[in-house]
């Protein structure tokens, strides 16, 4: 069984000594003039590819309509959702001005972050950014073409310091403030009912996308993980265990249109969210409750990923208030060592695995060694394999059945 580990390169051995080469002659007159004929030929080129001025000042008049637009359609935006939000007025001083007197966005920006500091809360300004990119209508990455295009008003500003940053302050994750999350190319639904999916697991289920379509990793942590051979309409049977909010399963229903793929988990909160999600997505995936594998098919699946709960109780009692105080517990505490459904599941998988399927699970990053060795003493693995994420950490368990 091959395990993972560093690969070392052996050092190349040493060449014989080379003689010192012979000085080359320039080039022929002959052949300087052909080059610089070709140069030329390659210039009148480019010249003909330049469009006319008349086709150029067309192209930016539709840019600037475009501009336009898109200005406008913020701008409705804007007016809906503040009609949406009629009647809750901004808090007022004694004085009965408002709270806050908003200027531009920069300004209202930092004052926000400095009162969200004061309070502890990290990570202020990336949390505001995720608030403004649901009230702009916008994805995180689209915020500053939002805000440059139509920058918000100071109504809204205040509408979102009233609605929004209040909850902020008292410590509640910015995807629970807005009920919206994102990953990969899906926004989902997010509220206590389930965990938020975090960035490592988005990753590496895009490694797992990019394996088994075939291609090249980009991640550097996952370049390990070789492209499986492709698959003709690529129709495999995919289970998602402990689904949470159904983001794993929904990513992979999304890429792979011909598979099947069904999501399970204990809890009976996280599926009503999972459908949701897959509802508001338009995917199809089969939700089920049941604990861990049970109910499944012997040697059924080609792909098994699970993100169960892996945190110990003692950890679980050093983390972040905003997690400990607002995201469910079941889905984060895995027993007293937090290894206990690592171990369950590592013992179980091989039964409902068909021969060479893949088995992705998520791990803590102190655990590591001892899911390698859960897996390696089932004997019923050709490869296991952990892997990092983005920040260097243990992440993720990979084994293929034998």
């Amino acid at each position: 069984m091959k395990t993972s580990g560093d690969a070392k390169d052996a050092a190349p051995a040493p060449g014989k000594p080379q003689k010192p080469r012979k000085r080359a002659r320039g080039p022929s007159q002959k052949v300087l003039e052909r080059e610089l004929q070709h140069h030329l030929d390659e210039m009148a080129g480019i010249r003909e590819a330049v469009p006319p001025p008349e086709l150029l000042d067309e192209a930016a008049h539709a840019v600037a309509q475009a501009r336009r637009e898109l200005a406008a359609l913020r701008e409705a935006v804007q007016r809906r959702l503040l009609a949406r939000l009629a009647g809750r007025r901004p808090r007022v001083a004694a004085n009965g001005l408002p709270e806050a007197v908003v200027g531009d966005w920069q300004e209202w920006h930092g004052q926000m972050r400095r009162e969200l500091s004061a309070a502890a809360i990290d990570d202020a300004p990336g949390k505001l950014d995720y608030v403004a990119t649901y009230l702009m209508g916008c994805t995180p990455a689209m915020l500053p073409v939002a805000l440059a295009v139509a920058p918000p008003a100071g109504e809204f500003l205040d509408a979102l310091r009233e609605l929004m940053v209040a909850r902020l302050r008292e410590g509640a994750p910015a995807q629970y403030v807005v009920n919206r999350a994102y990953f990969l190319d899906l926004t989902l639904v997010a509220d206590p009912r389930a965990l938020i999916p975090r960035p490592e697991t988005e990753e590496w289920t895009d490694a797992l996308i990019r394996h088994l379509s075939g291609q090249p990793q980009l991640a550097p942590s996952y370049r390990a993980v070789e492209p499986r051979p492709r698959t003709e309409g690529r129709a495999f049977r995919i289970h998602d265990v402990c689904t949470g909010s159904g983001c794993v399963a929904l990513a992979l229903a999304q890429a792979f249109p011909a598979a099947v793929v069904s999501a399970s988990d204990l809890s009976a909160d996280a599926l009503a969210q999972a459908e949701e999600n897959a509802r508001r997505n338009g995917l199809r995936v089969a939700f089920r409750q049941a604990n861990l594998l049970d109910g499944l098919p012997d040697a059924s699946l080609d792909v098994l990923t699970a993100n169960p709960p892996y945190i110990s109780r003692k950890d679980y009692a050093r983390l972040d208030p905003t997690v400990r105080d607002f995201e469910p517990r079941r889905a984060l505490v895995g027993g007293t060592s937090g290894l206990e459904l690592i171990s369950r599941l590592a013992a179980e998988a091989p039964r409902v695995l068909k021969s060479g399927a893949e088995f992705w699970m998520e791990i803590g990053d102190d655990q590591g060694p001892a899911t390698e060795k859960s897996l390696c003493q089932t004997d019923q693995y050709s490869q296991i394999q952990i892997l990092s994420d983005f920040g260097g950490r243990a992440r993720l368990a990979r084994a293929i059945r034998r």
